[in-house]
């Protein structure tokens, strides 16, 4: 070393952090997908890990909050906050992992709501009860799932089905679909999604169009939330 200089070097290294080799594309680091257990509203078969949470925002009205309480049980609330109204809608969504991989995961829930629009108190519980299934990697996967929605003690007697799906197009964007098809007695009816979520490694932010089967119309209903994940 030259005069007066020490002979040795000291690093002060405050933390080492293990990169899978999947993060690695290309040279560049990705980071985990800070909201791989939801597409746009519906949930994936994933979970949370315990002490793992997020608080999320649609249409500036609906307000959402979910914890890992522990690596395989997620729950979650959401209320509106309207304003000028005293009447507002809230549920709570319960998730359970039955089962889970590195590729399949396997999970039952449930919506869990009230609605403080409706007329008398057996049209206020409202909700669905659920079982999903997702097949692939945080980034890149297909989720399924069947629900059985219900109003007061009146249960569904047809489910409705969602398949989507979600794939990494870059380290800080991911194309999205979500889709429904819902039955009656009836009627079938099927309920597309569409769109772009932008991601950081706390923050995302979903921009999206919803839009029906049967009478589509261009581009479709925009849809638009955020999440900060905690």
């Amino acid at each position: 070393p030259p005069t007066g200089m020490p002979a040795t070097l000291t690093i002060d290294v405050a933390a080492l952090e293990r990169v899978d080799a999947r993060d690695m594309h290309g040279g560049e680091y990705w980071f985990p997908n800070p909201s791989s257990t939801r597409l746009f509203f519906a949930p994936t078969a994933r979970t949370l890990r315990q002490g793992e949470g997020y608080y999320s925002n649609t249409y500036l009205l609906l307000n959402s909050g979910f914890v890992g309480v522990t690596d395989r049980l997620t729950i979650g609330g959401s209320v509106t906050l309207i304003p000028s109204s005293t009447s507002q809608i809230g549920y709570l969504t319960p998730k359970l992992s039955v089962y889970e991989s590195d590729e399949v995961n396997v999970a039952a829930g449930a919506l869990v709501g009230y609605n403080g629009f409706g007329d008398g108190d057996a049209t206020r519980q409202f909700g669905i009860v659920y079982s999903v299934l997702t097949y692939g990697s945080p980034d890149d996967n297909v989720t399924a799932g069947v629900g059985w929605g219900y109003v007061g003690s009146r249960l569904a007697k047809t489910p409705a089905v969602l398949l989507g799906g979600a794939t990494r197009v870059s380290r800080r964007m991911a194309l999205i679909t979500e889709n429904y098809v819902v039955s009656s007695s009836s009627d079938t009816e099927a309920i597309l999604g569409y769109g772009v979520r932008f991601f950081g490694e706390k923050l995302s932010v979903d921009l999206a169009f919803l839009n029906s089967g049967k009478d589509p119309v261009f581009p479709g209903i925009p849809f638009v939330s955020f999440s900060v994940k905690f």
